[in-house]
């Protein structure tokens, strides 16, 4: 949890993730009306993550991110799949 009780969210367009229906392997996810909300997991355990969210779940690591929201109405973050 970042300071004053604020958590890190990595925000990003549906466009990210496969056409077809994603396989979230061991992910925790929830649905929600406009995509997903992804749990991070720790470092320890992205051996066992889809290939297609490797990158994704890489860089909200990078920035101490706990959530991953994909959603229909948010931007398109260059440099990631």
């Amino acid at each position: 949890m970042g300071a004053n009780g604020v958590a890190n969210m990595l925000d990003l367009s549906t466009s990210h993730m496969p056409a077809s229906s994603p396989d979230w392997g061991d992910l925790r996810v929830v649905e929600h009306e406009h995509g997903w909300v992804v749990f991070v997991p720790g470092r320890e355990f992205c051996e066992s993550i889809p290939a297609w969210a490797k990158e994704v779940v890489a860089r909200a690591l990078d920035f101490d991110c706990i959530l991953i929201n994909f959603d229909q109405d948010s931007e398109v973050v260059e440099g990631l799949p």
